[in-house]
């Protein structure tokens, strides 16, 4: 009995992964092609900036967080 389970087990893991990387390569298909209908909105920024300060519990840092958001 243990010898015909083993090629069954395979089989399935084999298949698992076979579903899962068909899936994935759906999924980025559709990512690329911004296919979800609009669900995905992407914006490109020409730039970004990272203020890293000493104390971000100073009151300065604070209001510059507030407006930020």
């Amino acid at each position: 009995m243990k010898k015909h389970t083993v090629p069954y087990i395979f089989g399935a893991l084999a298949t698992l992964v076979l579903i899962t990387i068909l899936g994935w390569r759906y999924y980025a298909r559709l990512i690329e092609k911004n296919e979800l209908n609009g669900l995905i909105h992407t914006t490109e920024y020409e730039r970004h900036y990272a203020l890293i300060p000493d104390d971000t519990s100073a009151t300065l840092w604070q209001d510059i967080y507030r407006s930020a958001g």
